[in-house]
């Protein structure tokens, strides 16, 4: 690499940051990830502090920064912009000469020979896996002509533009969801939402949740029950509410599976809340159960609450109110604990639902299921370009 490229490391200190936004921005560890800067989550910096931090290497476009450690291995490329970067803690400066690519510099970043060196540092360090100026300057890689390197960064290149016109996408849908929740459903204790379809009007109905519900039995049931294949029973842990894994349950999830035994089963329709968190920010996450594979039977594990809705309710509409910022708040509020955080059944109860007739429910939940199938779909795309992108690096690079 010494041959190839200047090395420049940064000084051994944070530098001084301001609270009002200026172009002059800080790249510390956090901020580089995946061959990308984000620079929403950048400090900013005055110009004097700029200048001072930059002492060593004042940055330009096309430069890449590298991070050394915590966490250690991670590149991206400084864009053209009217921001001007310095390198925070930790990073380090490479600008490249005419014979290595930049781009090609990154994907070799990322491509699995040198990501098993990173695993193989961290593995044997003992205290902060580090991956220093020496070892950077020493680190050989195998290099093309300028011109291939220069087709395979365009390649590479392409598929990073994609992967950020679908991540644009998604976050503007997710957005979107988050803007209807709050407006097709009521907030702050009003009767009646800000949005409505054209054909309804009137004040929603007023209950507390236990008044709707029924409440159905949950199991203590741990990781240690988990069985490697098919039994005929699954269940709902509450990490897999936290991680996204059991949400809008179908046919098409994969729930862990248990060996069976004298459970109360959950019907479709069931609404599970996770009853404990590490945040306070997550307490009472839902997930709803909409269909069940092959008359499998789910069980409700640990730390879950689980419930029945009553006929006047739609079970999609109800997922959609507990995850609104009202319920969203009230879990908040009503959570207890030092480290994890949860909340109980009785407090759970105790929730003011308010709801229209069961056809403006339906409307209003087909708008933000096909919102959230489209979410779906999109991250699946990006979930499957990502893996595309992992083939050929893996392939491309020795």
């Amino acid at each position: 690499m010494n041959e190839l490229s200047q090395i420049t490391d940064t000084k051994h200190a944070t530098a001084p940051i301001v609270n009002y936004e200026t172009q002059f921005k800080m790249i510390r560890t956090s901020t580089v990830r995946s061959g990308h800067l984000h620079t929403k989550m950048m400090d900013s910096v005055t110009y004097e502090v700029y200048e001072e931090w930059s002492e060593r290497i004042h940055l330009k476009a096309d430069d890449v920064v590298f991070s050394r450690e915590a966490p250690m291995g991670e590149s991206a490329i400084i864009p053209d912009n009217n921001n001007k970067y310095f390198l925070g803690q930790r990073m380090v400066g490479i600008r490249t000469s005419t014979s290595l690519d930049p781009v090609f510099l990154i994907s070799t970043f990322q491509a699995p020979k040198f990501r098993k060196e990173i695993l193989i540092r961290n593995a044997e360090s003992t205290t902060v896996a580090n991956f220093g100026i020496p070892s950077i300057k020493s680190y050989e890689i195998d290099l093309p002509q300028i011109n291939e390197q220069s087709k395979i960064s365009r390649f590479f290149k392409l598929i990073g533009i994609i992967i950020a016109l679908h991540q644009r996408k998604l976050e503007l849908l997710k957005k979107l969801k988050q803007g209807y929740l709050q407006k097709l459903l009521p907030q702050d204790g009003r009767k009646v939402p800000k949005l409505r379809f054209a054909q309804f009007s009137g004040d929603w109905e007023k209950h507390e949740l236990a008044s709707v519900v029924k409440m159905v039995r949950s199991y203590p049931l741990s990781r240690e029950v988990e069985w490697p294949s098919d039994t005929g029973y699954r269940y709902i842990h509450y990490g897999d509410i936290h991680t996204g894994k059991a949400r809008i349950i179908t046919n098409s999830s994969r729930l862990p599976a248990i060996l069976g035994g004298n459970y109360t089963p959950l019907q479709e329709g069931d609404i599970i809340i996770a009853d404990a968190s590490e945040d306070y920010q997550e307490i009472a996450l839902p997930a709803v159960l909409i269909s069940i594979k092959n008359k499998e039977r789910v069980i409700a594990g640990l730390h879950t609450i689980a419930f029945r809705p009553s006929e006047s309710l739609n079970s999609l509409f109800l997922y959609y109110v507990l995850t609104a910022p009202t319920f969203r708040y009230y879990g908040y509020r009503m959570g207890q604990g030092l480290k994890v955080f949860g909340i109980s059944k009785s407090n759970v109860n105790k929730f003011t639902i308010f709801f229209p007739s069961r056809t403006e429910q339906s409307k209003i939940v087909n708008l933000l299921y096909s919102l959230n199938n489209t979410i779906v779909m999109i991250q699946k795309e990006i979930d499957n370009l990502k893996e595309m992108k992992k083939g050929y690096l893996a392939h491309l690079f020795i």
